[in-house]
């Protein structure tokens, strides 16, 4: 397979997509002149509880009544910026959101947490792959036609904002938090997905929100549990974790959201990201030259709330000064918001830097046209129309580009051999297994072995089936195959899950006859790294356990198609950008 012209067919892509997306983007919202009318229209008739309600996202999920959905539905009435989802049920959640949407005097952001798109949230909806399977591809082009999908699923949705995509360069490989989050190690191909992934979006009318500055990709704290330390001197951030957002600035970037690391070269003071103005103000919006919505990342987590002596009341003000415009998800935002009129009353902040912020919030508001739309969710038929075809079948395109040959020529069925499908799977390791709708499930290894062993059977009838035991009169009958294919169904994404494979387990594979062996593994490839598989015969990176990659790393298996994927990161002694050829 060759790459020889793959970086000048990137930048060419590039340049395409990014005239076609402003154009489409402005065309989805509302033009500049009109948009400065109605930001100033609005921010006049703002009262001042108003404005600094404006500041405020809180989080909505459908298991939230009685006195939490009072709260939320008070903090509408009183103007609140924002919501974003949680988990839940797409029907109940929508109507609850259309309640919220009718309550308000200014439009709200509807947000989502969906890097894999709405699926992230609602586990009735089919999920696009993580971005470390993306970081296989060896072209954006399916990125930003990804990007428009999602925006177009999200808008369908009543969401007009996604927090997405992670633009973080994962080279750390015991990263704890972003690992497959990531598009990988490459500093040019994040960089690249990830614009691609945002301007997709964009073209469809939805904002993104680049995260996380100034970088969270090389560390080895999870910032939901404690604060991150990023040690490297300002020339190393400079030349890799501050680059994508650079390029993010440049290619028109709507929001960037701040995580929570603590940045010495940044800030001597060791303050977290989120409440340091030198990382906000002097560095984000000054030097580097950011004029959108900055958003903070949510304030309970626990490497800000213990990486500060600030009470989680006070830090939306901390993040406020330090040049934050989206507090999100704050503790007690009605405590916090007293907090701030307070501070605006004793002259600690000015009224003219809180209409500053506003303003950039009303304006990516208008440019969103959120002024101009009825943006109320038809729940008529939702759960059926969220399963939308254009975007299986881009799925199943991404799957069959990304399957990564680390070893090994995959040969098609021969007449007359006996082959055999052995499946390991550790159903204690399954993450967000779900049945889905439509026959579409979630990361479920036992319906991923039964896709699998379904394509198998496409191309050779004859393909046996053992589910693994672990019993040595198995290990004796496997033998005795002329072609062997063991797929590892186990889930198998980050650090902290289930991440090893069972010594008994793999003693048992290493014994397996080499020439006649076809190892598939559905999950991180950082796996390479913690297992001898060399010894594994022909060797397949499939990345998730979903069903879309079942029927991809099949087809592989057999020969109907060239593995085209290249791996996204360094493990098991290959580089980055590795993909197997003789």
């Amino acid at each position: 397979m060759k790459r020889k012209t793959y970086r000048k067919i990137i930048s060419t892509t590039l340049i395409a997509l990014f005239g076609a997306a402003t154009q489409a983007h402005t065309a989805a919202g509302t033009s500049a002149g009109k948009a400065e009318e109605q930001v100033e229209e609005t921010l006049k008739s703002l009262s001042t509880r108003e404005k600094i309600a404006q500041l405020f996202c809180f989080a909505y999920g459908d298991f939230q009544t009685g006195k939490d959905l009072e709260i939320r539905k008070k903090a509408v009435r009183m103007g609140i910026g924002g919501i974003i989802i949680d988990d839940g049920d797409i029907e109940a959640t929508s109507r609850q959101l259309n309640e919220f949407m009718d309550d308000a005097k200014t439009p709200l952001f509807i947000a989502l947490d969906g890097e894999w798109g709405a699926g992230m949230r609602y586990y009735s909806v089919p999920s696009f792959p993580r971005q470390m399977q993306l970081g296989a591809l060896s072209d954006e082009s399916l990125i930003y036609r990804m990007g428009e999908l999602i925006g177009k699923e999200c808008r369908d949705l009543g969401f007009n904002v996604n927090f997405a995509p992670v633009v973080d360069i994962n080279n750390n490989p015991g990263n704890p938090v972003i690992n497959t989050r990531s598009f990988g190690e490459d500093r040019d191909k994040v960089t690249r997905f990830s614009i691609a992934y945002m301007l997709g979006m964009q073209s469809a009318g939805v904002a993104g929100s680049s995260k996380h500055f100034p970088g969270h990709g090389d560390t080895n704290v999870d910032s939901h549990k404690g604060l991150p330390v990023i040690e490297f001197d300002r020339t190393r951030l400079d030349s890799l974790e501050l680059y994508p957002f650079r390029k993010h600035i440049e290619a028109g970037a709507d929001m960037i959201m701040v995580g929570h690391l603590s940045v010495p070269a940044l800030d001597p003071t060791g303050t977290p990201s989120s409440i340091s103005r030198p990382m906000l103000t002097d560095l984000l919006r000054n030097e580097m030259g950011f004029k959108g919505v900055i958003c903070t990342d949510a304030l309970t987590m626990k490497g800000l709330v213990n990486g500060s002596d600030l009470t989680q009341d006070e830090i939306p003000l901390a993040s406020f000064m330090a040049g934050a415009d989206i507090l999100l998800m704050s503790k007690d935002m009605m405590a916090s918001m007293k907090i701030i009129r307070k501070a605006l009353r004793k002259g600690v902040i000015t009224m003219e830097q809180l209409d500053e912020k506003v303003r950039r919030i009303l304006l990516l508001k208008a440019k969103l046209g959120l002024f101009d739309e009825d943006r109320r969710i038809s729940l008529d038929g939702i759960r059926e129309r969220s399963i939308r075809n254009e975007n299986l079948e881009l799925m199943d395109e991404i799957a069959e580009k990304t399957m990564t040959l680390v070893s090994g020529n995959p040969s098609k069925p021969v007449a007359g051999q006996r082959s055999v499908y052995l499946a390991y799977m550790d159903t204690s390791a399954q993450e967000g297994s779900f049945e889905g709708i439509g026959g579409y499930p979630g990361l479920n290894p036992e319906k991923t072995a039964d896709m699998f062993l379904e394509t198998l059977r496409e191309y050779d009838g004859s393909v046996e089936f053992m589910k693994y035991d672990g019993t040595p009169e198995q290990l004796e009958s496997v033998r005795s195959y002329d072609r062997i294919i063991v797929g590892y169904h186990n889930y198998n994404i980050r650090k902290q899950n289930v991440y090893d494979i069972p010594e008994e387990v793999m003693n048992f594979m290493y014994s397996l006859p080499e020439d006649r062996l076809t190892s598939v593994y559905f999950g991180n490839p950082y796996i390479l790294d913690r297992i001898e598989w060399r010894r594994l015969g022909t060797f397949i990176i499939a990345y998730q356990n979903t069903t879309f990659n079942a029927k991809a790393a099949a087809k592989v298996v057999q020969n109907v198609f060239p593995a085209q994927g290249v791996l996204p990161v360094s493990a098991g002694g290959l580089p980055c950008g590795y993909y197997f050829t003789e």
